[in-house]
């Protein structure tokens, strides 16, 4: 496979206006010479998941205000345009994935600079950014709860995982990256408060390095229902799911059934016959028929496989059910919430710091599970209290224009601290 070397280097202009001093204007695209923002990231392609849909996302909203944004992904994970914006495509040759890695995160830094961009925002585990906004959250963290997932022998998952050689590579990869924020050359943004408390516990760094951008979701695609357009999508995703008319549909959306709790979600079900789960998503279902026949599921249960549009789902479903084991901050309780649909998520999952207890959802701290999800499940087989709830879920508003103004004041604060520290 050929190389892409990128264009010849050039010396970035000096001259260049911090991006959060520009002018903002209506869907102006401004892709020319000067990249005012670039985003890295480890893939673009929105069917991979809710960390591309938010780079994605957030770039088309900086775009939107009038800034020349650029994306930089693996060619073979770009995805779909995004108009607006500039998306460049970084091919590799066929390598061993640990040394896979290490190539893209020097690779994408490099064709960034050579670009000129005036900030640079790395959005997963990827070198040499003025500030680093990792979708993945902390490596370590997140290897931890995926080895301690579903696992009897945790303690062996985990020692399992860490002897991988893409482990190593990722631990150094990220380690280095920390690194630059503790030297001051760049800033350290956490998806949630969660993910603040592990970039402390895994990396040593001070509350006050750190920076908090949570995501979003976007108010035109994800808006509250009216009641009667509700009472159609429920109708429509009941005879979608062959649940009964009257039965409430407990929703759960994830690609990675073990990280995102499925096992909690079927036990939480399982004591209320009133409920009906209905699960959207690309992994393989057949591993959980055993715990489904336990659970007494038989038709109560429905695999929809993977669903490219998920809006209608949030409107059609009494409550989304997110008993995650690691999320540095799910668009898909942002996106629930939009749409004015209660949320049960786990304190686990950063998005839940969105969530008001008893008012547009419920928190379950790790200590309560899983009895409390099944708890909370039981409150939620109420009508009355589904449209309570669903009305303080219709308040929560986040558009993807404020996470990138707050992005834009990190990123900047990041590539300040580097210039400090090049000069010094």
């Amino acid at each position: 496979m050929a190389r892409d070397r990128g264009p010849p280097r050039t010396r970035p202009s000096s001259k260049r206006r911090h991006p959060a001093s520009l002018p903002v204007g209506p869907d102006v695209c401004q892709c020319g010479a000067v990249i005012d923002v670039a985003l890295l990231a480890e893939g673009l392609d929105p069917r991979r998941g809710g960390a591309e849909r938010a780079v994605r996302a957030v770039a088309a909203a900086l775009a939107r205000n009038g800034l020349a944004v650029a994306v930089y992904a693996p060619q073979r994970r770009l995805g779909p345009p995004l108009a607006g914006v500039r998306a460049v495509g970084v091919s590799l040759p066929r390598l061993p994935r640990p040394l896979w890695a290490a190539a893209l995160a020097r690779r994408l830094r490099r064709r960034a600079r050579a670009d000129g961009a005036a900030r640079v925002v790395a959005c997963g585990k990827l070198l040499g950014a003025d500030a680093f906004w990792p979708h993945g959250g902390v490596h370590a963290a997140a290897r931890e709860a995926a080895a301690q997932a579903g696992r009897r022998r945790a303690a062996l998952a985990r020692l399992g995982r860490r002897l991988r050689a893409s482990e190593f590579a990722y631990d150094a990869i990220e380690a280095r990256c920390f690194a630059a924020c503790r030297r001051g050359q760049a800033q350290a943004i956490a998806l949630s408060e969660r993910v603040r408390r592990d970039m402390q516990r895994w990396h040593g760094l001070a509350p006050e390095e750190i920076r908090v951008v949570r995501n979003g979701a976007d108010p035109e695609r994800f808006a509250p229902p009216t009641r009667a357009a509700r009472g159609e999508a429920r109708r429509a995703l009941a005879r979608r799911a062959g649940a009964r008319g009257d039965a409430t549909l407990a929703l759960f959306v994830g690609h990675s059934f073990r990280l995102k709790g499925l096992d909690l979600a079927l036990r939480a079900v399982a004591p209320h016959p009133g409920v009906h789960l209905v699960v959207a998503g690309g992994d393989d279902p057949r591993p959980y028929a055993p715990l489904a026949r336990e659970c007494s599921l038989e038709g109560r249960l429905s695999f929809l496989g993977p669903v490219r549009d998920v809006a209608p789902l949030y409107r059609g479903a009494s409550f989304l059910l997110h008993p995650s084991r690691y999320d540095p901050c799910s668009l898909v309780v942002t996106e629930a919430l939009a749409s004015g649909l209660p949320v049960v998520a786990s304190a686990r999952d950063g998005a839940s710091e969105h969530l008001r207890q008893g008012r547009n959802g419920y928190v379950v701290r790790a200590d309560e599970e899983p009895q409390a999800f099944a708890d909370f499940v039981g409150l939620l087989d109420d009508p009355a209290l589904q449209r309570l709830l669903a009305e303080g879920a219709a308040a929560f508003r986040r558009p993807w224009s404020e996470v990138g103004r707050e992005l834009l004041a990190a990123a900047g604060s990041g590539a300040d601290r580097a210039e400090r520290g090049a000069g010094a």
